[in-house]
């Protein structure tokens, strides 16, 4: 039988597990995007660059030039955070998936203990109820002889 407070404990542990994973997700989304952004952005870069200026334009190809170097550091550092945080709630995955397998070692071995106490009670009754027969068949020769 597995004691209540390990089923609350579990299920805590496991609920904590989840967000975690989902949080890994979450995280792990939101840099896929900002990766797919910067490869954008790197693409448009490259094209601008290759592109003839009319010297009339220098200016407002200078300010989209700036634009885009500065979007990309920002992406960036926005990545170099989420990266950052990745690792965190990696860690704190880790962590969460080591509390639950204490838990779950916790209950196995409550169990192991419940199923060899049950055993040992029905050892004891069998070895209770041979005894009776032992001693019904042995009060029973002494009768009949």
């Amino acid at each position: 039988m597995v004691k209540v407070r390990f089923i609350a404990l579990a299920d805590l542990r496991r609920q904590h597990e989840n967000d975690c994973r989902r949080r890994l997700g979450q995280l792990e989304r939101q840099r896929l995007d900002l990766v797919e952004r910067r490869s954008q952005l790197i693409q448009e870069r490259e094209a601008a660059a290759g592109a003839v200026i009319n010297p009339g334009l220098h200016e407002i190809y200078a300010c989209f030039w700036i634009r885009i170097e500065a979007d990309l550091t920002q992406i960036q550092q926005t990545l170099v955070g989420v990266e950052t945080a990745i690792a965190k709630v990696r860690g704190e995955l880790a962590e969460a998936h080591r509390a639950v397998k204490v838990i779950e070692k916790l209950q196995e071995r409550d169990r192991l203990r419940f199923a060899r106490e049950a055993d040992s009670r029905d050892r004891r009754r069998l070895d209770e109820f041979a005894g009776f027969r032992h001693l019904i068949a042995a009060t029973a020769g002494e009768v009949g002889s």
